[in-house]
């Protein structure tokens, strides 16, 4: 699958084509250059004339909701295009406004178009996916266990006080997790805390804490983190159990921030009185290595986890890193690059991003947000991916479109067979 950053001014242009509107010689040629680099592009734009096919493959493929989009999205093109938009009583009775809106806005995907270029070989037929009832993408929750074992489903509580942990309430608040002590903030010279909360998001969901601290940590599908309610001492201790997380620093002149990923390595952001550092960190357990991206200043990667006492284990290799620079963890070393920060950050920006990913790739994060399992009738195609998709589409929207390329899918309940 590839992807093409629009030519500036064509989006307009396909807009006033599907709506049968002239087009200036300007925008005749700029539309003739674009379909004559591909016979794809040329099929596309013939598409556009084809309401129904066009419409359902909308429906099917983003689970978009008819009404109440239509306006914006006019607004949005026909703004480029100079044309004037129809008023809103009308809509309803014009149908090419809408799908032509639909077509040109969700294909073009905001200014990307994305299509596979086809190798020789390659199927012109996909095998259709199983029809059955949609598997919804993701959302908000998470599991708290509390120190006595006591498990909270939070997507299943309102508002409001969920417990008291250590002097300190739990309390939810719009989707959100935080801690309020009622007696001191926590600080060096302050007796260390016993209670630990763990906060897990099972496979389909997402969540965001406040740590005691101030800090904000956001948790991505099949995560799971614990930490102290009191965050007292010389260092704030966050263990990374499993998965991937964001963590944003709250800055505390006294206090180290200190992240554990499993037994394998720290990563030490030093006590700051300014700023709100943050990085992110992905430790899930199917992936070849532990990746750790500093977004906002710098942080300190050791391949290990500190003594008791705060000081670095024997042997263990560490490595500073400044902000856009990612370290790979793997058997005990530690490499440097320069990463897309785009696609690190895809996930917690609402995304899907496929640059340069292969199938199995895709289809553990697929997995782990639409909480389904994954089976390769044959050994996977190496096939390589670019592109980005929302991550509120439908199961069986990221399929139709990653099925423009030479690998198909069957559903059989929440299990997902990819066929070559």
């Amino acid at each position: 699958m590839l992807e093409e950053i629009l030519p500036p001014g064509l989006l307009a242009v396909l807009y006033k084509k599907a709506n049968a509107h002239p087009l200036e010689p300007g925008e005749e040629a700029l539309l003739a250059d674009w379909i004559g680099q591909s016979p794809h592009k040329e099929a596309f734009v013939q598409q556009l004339s084809n309401e129904d096919a066009v419409w359902e493959d909308l429906k099917a493929r983003y689970g978009f909701a008819p009404e109440g989009e239509w306006a914006r999205m006019q607004q949005r093109i026909t703004a480029d295009a100079g044309i004037e938009t129809p008023p809103a009583a009308r809509l309803r009775s014009l149908r090419p406004w809408r799908w032509a809106a639909a077509a040109v806005f969700l294909l073009m995907a905001g200014g990307a178009w994305f299509w596979w270029n086809r190798q020789p070989g390659m199927r012109d037929i996909p095998t259709p996916i199983v029809q059955q009832t949609p598997i919804a993408p993701g959302k908000d929750g998470a599991i708290l266990t509390l120190a006595d074992g006591r498990q909270l489903v939070l997507d299943s509580l309102g508002n409001g006080v969920v417990a008291s942990e250590s002097g300190a309430s739990v309390y939810l608040n719009n989707g959100q997790l935080a801690y309020n002590r009622s007696t001191g903030q926590p600080g060096a010279g302050q007796p260390a805390a016993d209670a630990y909360n763990i906060l897990s998001t099972p496979r389909g969901r997402q969540f965001t804490v406040v740590l005691p601290d101030g800090s904000r940590v956001w948790l991505n599908a099949a995560s799971s983190i614990r930490y102290a309610t009191g965050m007292t001492g010389s260092r704030r201790v966050v263990e990374l159990l499993q998965g991937e997380g964001y963590f944003e620093v709250a800055p505390h002149n006294n206090q180290d921030f200190v992240v554990q990923v499993g037994q394998q390595a720290t990563v030490l952001q030093p006590a700051s009185g300014s700023k709100k550092p943050g990085f992110n960190i992905n430790a899930y357990q199917d992936e070849p290595g532990i990746l750790v991206t500093a977004v906002e200043g710098g942080a300190r990667v050791l391949s290990g986890l500190l003594t008791q006492e705060g000081t670095m284990p024997v042997n263990a290799k560490t490595q500073e890193l400044q902000p856009g620079t990612q370290a790979t963890l793997q058997a005990g070393s530690i490499r440097l690059q320069q990463p897309d920060m785009g696609k690190v950050l895809a996930w917690k920006n609402g995304f899907f991003n496929f640059e340069n990913a292969n199938l199995q790739s895709v289809m553990k994060q697929l997995e782990r947000w639409y909480d389904i399992e994954v089976v390769y009738e044959k050994q996977p195609p190496p096939i390589f991916f670019v592109g980005k998709l929302s991550r509120k589409m439908t199961l069986e929207g990221v399929l139709k479109t990653l099925e423009e390329s030479e690998v198909h899918f069957r559903m059989e309940g929440r299990k997902l067979i990819v066929r070559p």
